[in-house]
């Protein structure tokens, strides 16, 4: 499996539990445990000089004894060039990951080493380059291998490509993706988001026959969706196809898939989340709250089972206030929001939704007093969405208040980074009824290179979230917005709208 943790530990400052030391003499045999473990203890060799040289000889006399042109021997050039990226030694380094990227190597530890070294360098060309390699060579025979790939690294190579506008580079990097459907079934709507990610540039390049031929490998229910009502992607489907039946035939097969999961998989925590998810969007909140109540005695155990657990206790509190539960709805998610918060750089999911929840459950003075502290405590660990989310939080809870006049600043805020974190503030404008904004905003999302979500937003979601206030309301000016000429003439523009039997939450959003 590809990973960075050896490196991410060295950036840190955390050298690795092993360490790779200078031993006389040194044969292949006694090497293999350097070998097989590939950990070099880069912490310690990127200030002590000494330590660094002492290394670079042992993968001299690794190298030697190595047959030429061989995976092993490739293997220790790549952890060379991995130590040379600790040592700054820029250009050295760079050389050697060219030499294996051009390679032939079927092992996967000649690119896992010097992946390593490339994003050590922060060089995300020479890391599509490697992935490109490790594709051709090893993933038309082994391509589960690949699809191991890290999803916090394929975020961080698209990340930097996208931020370089490196688009030549990025198309690549989709297709070496894409050859070996990374990352396999186990999230196929992350492995469509790339496919989708590929159709758009085979469009850009008048390639509707390969878009075409791509889009019919889509098979993840929300891409699906997506396909279906953005008009971009029409003409990728038979002619005069029936979008409604397309719809309905998508619901039926995520029923059936979600529930077939669950069948064979009962205590797989994201199999029950996505049947949980599915349940709800189309307001089978009872069924989706018989699955979640084994899990809603212990909150404490139930959010320690893995990263995940945490998800079952939100949804849980989800379906109780959709069944008109609410003071249930609130102890559950009370109880969640009040355990350790774990030691990670990033507030959690949970903490910030709390905010979000108290508001939808009319418990207003609560909701604002609570984003009011998180924003005051927690600001550093909080990035601009989880700001946003905050922000937004306040605004809906002062004007269920009626303190509207209170938001304009939480508002201002908000717009100032309004592209990242568009559907939190226009959530904010439905919720202190200023239409003229929203209606503003949604054009400009509508004329945007990315339409997607406000035209997934502006479709005709026919379950409620949660009943009474203030979704109610909210839904009334959102279909008020909808039905507003301009944007009634945007959205026929860029999308079709549909007749939709869910709720925004999990298929789209504001």
């Amino acid at each position: 499996m590809l990973s960075l943790a050896p490196a991410a530990g060295a950036a840190q400052g955390r050298p690795p539990a092993a360490t790779v030391r200078a031993e006389a003499p040194v044969t292949i045999v006694q090497s293999q445990e350097v070998r097989t473990s590939g950990v070099l203890d880069l912490g310690q060799i990127a200030v002590d000089p000494a330590r660094a040289a002492e290394t670079l000889l042992l993968l001299d006399s690794l190298e030697a004894q190595s047959p030429p042109d061989s995976a092993q021997r490739a293997h220790f050039r790549g952890m060379r060039a991995t130590l040379l990226a600790a040592m700054s030694r820029r250009a050295e380094s760079g050389a050697i990951i060219d030499e294996i990227a051009a390679g032939r190597f079927d092992d996967l530890s000649v690119y896992d080493q010097s992946l390593r070294a490339a994003m050590i360098l922060q060089d995300a060309r020479r890391a599509v380059a490697l992935i490109e390699a490790a594709a051709r060579n090893i993933g038309s025979s082994r391509p589960e291998q690949i699809q191991a790939l890290s999803t916090e690294l394929v975020f961080d190579i698209v990340g930097k490509l996208d931020r370089q506008n490196d688009q030549e580079a990025l198309t690549r990097f989709y297709q070496a993706l894409v050859s070996v459907d990374w990352p396999g079934d186990g999230d196929p709507s992350l492995r469509d988001a790339i496919r989708i990610s590929l159709i758009d540039v085979r469009l850009e390049r008048g390639d509707r026959a390969g878009a075409a031929a791509l889009a019919s490998r889509i098979t993840a229910p929300a891409r699906v969706l997506r396909l279906i009502a953005l008009k971009r992607y029409d003409g990728l489907f038979p002619a005069g196809a029936d979008r409604q039946a397309l719809v309905r035939s998508l619901f039926d097969e995520t029923d059936r898939a979600t529930a077939a999961g669950l069948a064979a998989h009962p205590d797989d925590v994201r199999t029950i989340l996505n049947r949980v998810e599915f349940l709800q969007s189309l307001g089978r909140d009872e069924e989706a709250l018989a699955l979640l109540q084994p899990y809603l005695g212990d909150v404490a155990a139930t959010a320690n089972i893995n990263p995940m657990g945490m998800w079952l206790i939100e949804y849980g509190a989800y379906a109780l206030l959709a069944r008109g539960r609410g003071d249930e709805a609130v102890a559950l998610f009370a109880r969640l929001a009040e355990l350790p918060v774990p030691d990670q750089p990033a507030l959690p999911g949970p903490l910030v939704n709390h905010t979000t929840f108290l508001w939808q459950a009319g418990r207003y003075a609560e909701a604002l007093a609570r984003a009011q502290l998180l924003a005051r405590e927690e600001d550093a660990r909080l990035d601009d969405q989880g700001r946003a989310s905050l922000w937004s939080a306040m605004a809906c809870a002062l004007a269920g208040l009626n303190r509207t006049a209170e938001a304009r600043p939480w508002l201002e805020r908000m717009e100032a980074i309004r592209d990242s974190s568009p559907m939190q503030l226009m959530r904010a404008y439905l919720c202190v009824g200023d239409l003229a904004a929203a209606e503003a905003f949604a054009l400009h999302r509508l004329a945007s290179s990315n339409a997607e979500s406000a035209v997934m937003g502006l479709q005709d979601w026919q379950r409620p979230e949660a009943p009474g206030e203030p979704a109610a309301s909210i839904e009334a000016r959102f279909a008020e917005l909808r039905r507003r000429p301009a944007v009634a003439g945007a959205l026929a523009r860029t999308g079709h709208l549909l007749v939709l039997p869910a709720n925004r939450t999990y298929w789209g959003g504001f």
